[in-house]
């Protein structure tokens, strides 16, 4: 019997080379502000629920909904990821982005 594990494995000849998880990246927006925050992570429901928790500085204050997430095989593509969307700086192309989803 074979057990799936939650996560990808890459395998390179009959030895597993690393394992991979997916990563997100996630924008949050508050009405009452019309502020959007954009951050990554490689679990989503622990990361919205310590934002709805106000256990994140910067989403502390305010009533922050998710709106938009996309998964990589990467940290590294996720941050990357990350940094271009806060690179946008404008609500409008934020809202671009929300709406090729």
């Amino acid at each position: 019997m074979v057990e799936h594990l939650p996560f990808k494995q890459v395998v390179v000849g009959s030895i597993p080379a690393r394992l991979t998880m997916p990563f997100f990246v996630y924008i949050l927006f508050d009405k009452n502000k019309d502020s959007y925050y954009i951050g990554q992570t490689n679990n989503l429901n622990r990361r919205i629920s310590q934002h709805q928790k106000k256990q994140a500085k910067f989403t502390k204050r305010g009533n922050w909904e998710l709106v938009y997430q996309e998964e990589h095989n990467s940290r590294s593509a996720a941050v990357k990821r990350e940094k271009y969307l806060k690179s946008l700086k404008s609500k409008k192309y934020i809202a671009q982005v929300l709406a090729k989803d």
